[in-house]
Order: structure tokens, then C-alpha cells, then sequence
């Protein structure tokens, strides 16, 4: 990728290098060309002065996992199931059935909507104390914890 020059000099000029007094003064239509083979220059010589940044073994490898745990891969396939329950009555039966081992936050939430559309408020708020008790730091915490002090 090429940098167009009027931004080379401009780094050059920002980083001080570079001045429009240094050195004799060049004719106007000169002045341009010896601004940017300065700040070529200086590009060059940061380039090989900077150390090279490598990201710890650690995190390329995590990265690289699919998903995690064999725990977090079935709950993420009851999500999905779940996600895929069929429109109807029988709709949040369906969710509750599919998500009634997951533990994940998603997943208790999607169980305590679906208690709720139900009207099943000792399942539903069962499931809101997992919930609090289990993700102290979720944005949803608070909304729930206050379900739970009515």
C-alpha cells in the first residue's frame, strides 16, 4: 500500500524531524520533494528502530478454539435448538424442554421469558435466582435482582 506523500510529510512535520527551516533554503517547487525524502527517511529509520509486536502464544491459540469448553458447546446447541422451536402454543414449552440443563446466561434468560409468557412464576423466579446468583456482573442483574425483593 502506498501512503500518499502529503501525508508522509505531515507525519514528518508532526513528529518534529522535519522542519521547513532545516538546511538551506530550497527553491519553492523544491521544498516538497526534500519534505518527503526526509519524512521517508524518518519513516524508514522508525520502521527499523520499532520492535516488532508479537501477540502471546496464549491468545492465538484461544483464538483459534471453536468454541470453549464441551459444556459451553452444549448449551450453545440447546440455545440453538431452542431458537428453533416452532411458533405456536406450544412455543415456550418448547424453549423450557430445550434449555432445562443450560446454565449460560442466555439461556436462563430465554427460560425466564419463556416461565414468564407461561405464568409460571415459581419455575420463573427459580430460574431468575440462578440467574442472580450466577452472573453478579450481567447488565441484566439488577433487573432481576429487583424481581426477586418484590
Amino acid at each position: 500500500m502506498r501512503i500518499p506523500s502529503h501525508f508522509l510529510v505531515a507525519f514528518a512535520l508532526l513528529l518534529g524531524s522535519v522542519s521547513c527551516t532545516e538546511g538551506a533554503a530550497p527553491s519553492p517547487a523544491a521544498e516538497p520533494e526534500v519534505q518527503l525524502a526526509q519524512a521517508r527517511q524518518q519513516i524508514e529509520t522508525t520502521r527499523a528502530e520499532a520492535p516488532a509486536v508479537q501477540e502471546p502464544v496464549e491468545a492465538r491459540a484461544a483464538a483459534l478454539e471453536p468454541m470453549g469448553t464441551q459444556q459451553d458447546m452444549g448449551t450453545e446447541a440447546a440455545v440453538t435448538r431452542a431458537q428453533g422451536c416452532p411458533i405456536g402454543a406450544e412455543y415456550n414449552d418448547c424453549v423450557i424442554r430445550e434449555l432445562a440443563e443450560a446454565e449460560s446466561a442466555r439461556a436462563l434468560m430465554m427460560m425466564i421469558e419463556a416461565h414468564r409468557a407461561l405464568q409460571n412464576d415459581e419455575e420463573k423466579t427459580a430460574t431468575i435466582r440462578r440467574f442472580v446468583e450466577n452472573y453478579p456482573n450481567h447488565p441484566r442483574h439488577m433487573r432481576y435482582q429487583r424481581e426477586l425483593d418484590r
